[in-house]
């Protein structure tokens, strides 16, 4: 709010005395300007001049002020600010001021009688009101006064009225009668745009915008504008108007108009515009402006809840149609990206959301009949490729139909006998989607735990489940939902008889202002608490009572302070405060000590925000150390190293205690080294004979790999790993064969 209160105190102080301006047919802003005029059906802060029911639409409140510059003797300026309010109700304020240059002024008979400069003032109040979720009416009232140095010329005082519908926030309509009560500015205006916001393909929105105009003194004549948005920072605009002037005798770019505005990053509530309207002789008008947008978006009433709730079903549709929008970018950069067989993944989902998706239909077709011809043309140049072709067909078959553990066993085969960088990124892909659906798994494990938790009414290890739930998961919208509804009850409640047996202790040690505050958060938590009222004016009749007393002196409110700003420092923001309380209670107009309870309490909820992101960071960092020891793990366990297996899964276990898959993993392994310990098998041996084997395979030497790998299945015959490369080895030799 202060950011808005120096925005509009320095707007005044440029522009005063020499660029405020606008009489009642005067379009209001520049971004409108540069559209042509065409705003009546537009939600923008010039809503306040085109039409005051667009202002019902307004969320966030918002100030702009503006420079103009007429036919190089009047400057004019605006500002208008922006105010929504409770329930459905926007208000705006809208003030223009212009001023000439020195003009000379002749009598009847060509005379110069003097010199003197024209003021205007308008001042216009507008208000929107929203009916139902989709339509409101609004209205404004304005008074103009127009002067000399020497004198009040004329004042008129005139009044809108307007009407406004939005149709799934594409297309909006109004209708505004202007300046009602003075017939020879009034005129009325129907509008009507459009925004391709259902248009996802497009990088860049655009929005086209057409008014007819129909003024009591002049022909109907029509305005049109387009306005497109580039990388999220700046808008180009271009408008065209036919009237209400006689375009023919002011030139032929009269009627055009353009402009842009730029916002300095992306969220900046910051942006600034300018607009070139070319009227041919009578020279050029420049308009520049500044808009700031300020304050939290108004939250919506329940009455607005219960609107939304009720939505029809095409409005749902259209929030699926967003989601399998989003789906149809993603397949569509994996086309670009030749990833073909991902493009189809993607596309699959897309059409299982909307099945009458036609452009997901194609590109699906397409990414198919493509990932064809690649299998057709790959490796044709390679003798060794062409042996393994059908593994690497059958893992694409197996990628495809979601089973990527044998897409992975497939693509292994491949990659054993030849480098084939298409199948090590299909097998990376692959991986990566099955850790995702083990890591799906292992979070619906701990929310039906929860769940079952819930029921019982242990709700403490029912959250500690949820955050484990979505620990594997973050998007588990399920987990995430339950988890506040349980967090917010179980923090809640410990917060209650938290601060309810502070406050009865503070009380029988007769700090009766310290007991005052805890169960005022007691109250505040649970405003039906009856014990925690009671106890409120028993704290509040002995507090009466000790005033009466003795009355808090100078010294004992320096104490006070001494010892809250000890506990500041030892970072017990709670005492701190508590301590500062006490003297308001005694002096409750005491600025200094209100300003630095302010204080305190903003630095304490600084503080938590700066935990909570370091606990977040420690939290990704646990699941990345969980998944790389989890990895290597499983690669211990398939190469027959148990014992290191073992170990990864203890680190995991360390982690999370409570990780089901470590568990079964640790207890596999075990069984495998007892089993391999029972037969009397050195485990150190057994490593060895793989090694050598791997050494042999690498030198050529396959007949000698082989009979390693035979050594190691004579002492553990479930070794993965050396029946995998038998297979393979054999399959090798048979081909150069």
């Amino acid at each position: 709010m202060r950011k808005a209160v120096l925005f509009i105190i320095i707007s005044l102080i440029i522009n005063n005395g020499f660029i405020f301006g606008s009489e009642m047919k005067v379009p209001a802003g520049v971004e409108v300007s540069a559209l042509g005029g065409a705003g009546t059906s537009m939600v923008r802060e010039e809503s306040v001049y085109y039409n005051p029911a667009a202002l019902a639409f307004f969320r966030e409140p918002s100030i702009v002020t503006s420079w103009q510059r007429w036919y190089d003797f009047i400057n004019k300026g605006q500002i208008i600010g922006i105010f929504p309010c409770f329930k459905k109700v926007t208000i705006g304020i809208f003030d223009s001021y212009s001023i000439t240059k020195k003009i000379d002024c002749w009598d009847e008979d060509n005379n110069q009688i003097n010199s003197s400069r024209f003021f205007s003032n308008l001042v216009n109040m507008s208000i929107g009101f929203r009916l139902i979720n989709n339509l409101s009416i609004g209205g404004s009232i304005k008074y103009l006064t127009e002067n000399t140095e020497e004198e009040q010329v004329s004042s008129n005082l005139a009044g809108d009225l307007s009407v406004f519908t939005q149709y799934k926030e594409i297309i909006n309509m109004g209708v505004n009668w202007q300046n009602i009560g003075n017939v020879q500015e009034s005129v009325v205006k129907a509008g009507v745009s459009m925004s391709d916001r259902s248009e996802k393909l497009s990088s860049f929105p655009t929005i086209i915008s057409l008014d007819l105009n129909y003024p009591l003194r002049f022909n109907p004549y029509l305005s049109l504008g387009m306005e497109t948005f580039l990388y999220s920072i700046l808008y180009v605009r271009v408008g065209y108007r036919t009237g209400p002037l006689d375009l023919e005798r002011l030139g032929h770019l009269n009627g055009l108009s353009f402009g842009f505005g730029i916002k300095p990053f992306k969220e900046s509530n910051w942006q600034l515009d300018y607009a070139f309207v070319p009227n041919g002789d009578l020279g050029q008008k420049h308009q520049v402006s500044m808009k700031y947008k300020f304050g939290k978006k108004l939250k919506l009433t329940k009455t607005d809840q219960e609107e939304a709730t009720s939505r029809t079903k095409e409005e749902f549709l259209e929030e699926g149609q967003i989601k399998t929008e989003s789906l149809f970018e993603e397949g569509l950069q994996l086309v670009q990206q030749e990833n073909y067989l991902e493009a189809i993944l993607v596309f699959n989902r897309c059409l299982k959301q909307n099945p009458d998706y036609q452009q997901a239909k194609v590109l699906l077709k397409e990414a198919s009949t493509k990932l064809d011809k690649e299998i057709t043309l790959e490796g044709q140049d390679s003798m060794i490729f062409q042996g393994v072709k059908e593994y690497y067909i059958k893992g694409i078959n197996q990628y495809k139909k979601h089973n990527f553990e044998g897409a992975i066993g497939e693509f292994n085969k491949v990659i054993k006998h030849t480098f084939h960088p298409k199948t090590r990124k299909y097998l990376e892909q692959a991986k990566q989607h099955l850790t995702i659906l083990e890591n799906k798994k292992q979070a619906n494990l701990y929310f039906q735990r929860a769940k079952s938790l819930i029921k019982e009414g242990q709700y403490t290890q029912a959250e500690e489940n949820l955050k484990k739930s979505l620990f594997y998961y973050s998007d588990y919208l399920p987990a995430k939902k339950l988890l506040e509804q349980v967090s917010l009850k179980t923090h809640t409640e410990q917060k209650l008889k938290k601060h309810f047996i502070t406050g009865e202790k503070n009380f029988k040690q007769g700090q009766y202002e310290k007991a005052l505050i805890k169960f005022y958060y007691v109250l505040k938590l649970n405003p039906e608490n009856k014990k925690a009222l009671q106890m409120i004016t028993r704290c509040g009749l002995k507090i009466i009572k000790k005033d009466k007393a003795e009355k808090i002196s100078p010294k004992k409110r320096k104490n006070y302070l001494k010892k809250g700003k000890i506990y500041e420092k030892q970072g017990n923001y709670q005492q701190a405060i508590a301590h500062y309380a006490t003297i308001i209670v005694h002096q409750p107009a005491d600025m200094e000590v209100l300003k630095e309870i302010q204080r305190v309490y903003r630095k304490g909820q600084r503080e938590e925000k700066e935990q909570k992101n370091k606990k977040q960071i420690l939290l990704q960092q646990k699941k990345e150390k969980i998944s790389q020891y989890s990895k290597e793990a499983e690669e211990a366990y398939k190469a027959g190293r148990y014992n290191f297996a073992i170990e990864y899964w203890q680190k995991v276990l360390d982690l999370d205690a409570e990780n089901e898959y470590a568990e079964e993993g640790m207890k596999k392994c075990s069984k495998k080294l007892e089993r391999a310990t029972g037969k009397g098998v050195n485990l150190k041996v057994v490593e060895e004979y793989y090694k050598q084997g791997l050494i042999y395979y690498n030198q050529g030497k396959y007949q000698e790999a082989i009979f390693e790998w035979k050594k190691v299945l004579e002492l553990i015959p479930e070794h993965e790993k050396a029946k995998a490369n038998i297979k393979a080895v054999e399959e090798k030799m048979q081909v150069t064969r």
